[in-house]
Order: C-alpha cells, then sequence, then structure tokens
C-alpha cells in the first residue's frame, strides 16, 4: 500500500474524514445446547452470519474546531437511515450510524477526533412500512386490499 493510500480521506453521506482506526467485529449466532449429564459435545444449532460492526476513529482538521468538516460530519453522523460510507480501504457501502462521540483538546486546535460505530444498512426495520410506499410487503398489502374491496363492492350489489 502506498503512503498516499493511506492518507486518503474517507466519507459518510459525502462528509470527508480521516481515518485513524479501524477495527471489525463479526461471527456467527450460535445457540449451544449443553445435555444435562452428559459427557460429549454440546448440541450447536446455527441461526446465521452475526452483523457486522465497524468501530472507527477517525477525525476531521481544520482552523475552527466545530464548524466546517467536523460540524458536517457530526450532521452526517446524526442523520435517519442508511448512507454511503467510503473507507480509504475497500469497496464503499450502504451503511447505519449506530453510535457517535466526538472529542476535541485545547492543544490540538482543531483537530476533532471522533469513534464511531456503524453496521450494514439492510432493508427497512419494518416490513409492514410506517407510511405508503415505505416496507417490502406494503406494495402487496395496498393491492390485496384494492382487490378485496372490489370483490366486496361487487358481492354487495
Amino acid at each position: 500500500m502506498a503512503f498516499d493510500d493511506a492518507l486518503r480521506p474517507g466519507s459518510f453521506r459525502g462528509a470527508r474524514f480521516f481515518l485513524e482506526r479501524e477495527r471489525q467485529e463479526g461471527g456467527r449466532r450460535l445457540a449451544v445446547a449443553e445435555i444435562a449429564y452428559g459427557d460429549g459435545d454440546p448440541i450447536v444449532e446455527d441461526f446465521g452470519r452475526r452483523t457486522r460492526q465497524m468501530d472507527l476513529t477517525v477525525y476531521t482538521a481544520g482552523e475552527d474546531r466545530m464548524r466546517g468538516p467536523a460540524l458536517a460530519l457530526a450532521s452526517a453522523l446524526d442523520g435517519r437511515g442508511g448512507g454511503r460510507l467510503v473507507l480509504p480501504l475497500g469497496d464503499p457501502l450502504f451503511a447505519r450510524c449506530v453510535s457517535w462521540r466526538y472529542a476535541a483538546e485545547k492543544d490540538r486546535i482543531g483537530y476533532v477526533a471522533f469513534d464511531v460505530q456503524f453496521i450494514p444498512a439492510g432493508p427497512g426495520a419494518t416490513p409492514f412500512g410506517l407510511a405508503t410506499g415505505f416496507g417490502p410487503v406494503d406494495g402487496l398489502m395496498r393491492d390485496g386490499a384494492a382487490l378485496l374491496t372490489t370483490a366486496l363492492a361487487q358481492a354487495l350489489r
């Protein structure tokens, strides 16, 4: 890896930052059942992959700590839903910000460090949606309601 690649900025929803540290965590969701009075291996059920977590330490730099880049990043992290996350290494992905915090120090004027946790965005949390047009089942429900309304109207004639 070239030195310039390591310093290439990342971004979330277009708000730029520099990566200081990246830590990712994953695994499997397992249910382990140990058999009472058994000396053998446990029964293990595999429920699939755990949600990948990305813990990042990123920073912004500028003359005025809480204006410009730091304020833009804080606003992007506070946004609702998922957004495009671009890290200096690897492919861009659609992610959600789970939590974030920042720290600014008087001896490092212009430098604001953020600890941020991301997860892959995935589909919406509610399959039926909160309003018309949201959720994968919403369209099917609207079509079904229209068919039922038409059939009921014809039956009552």
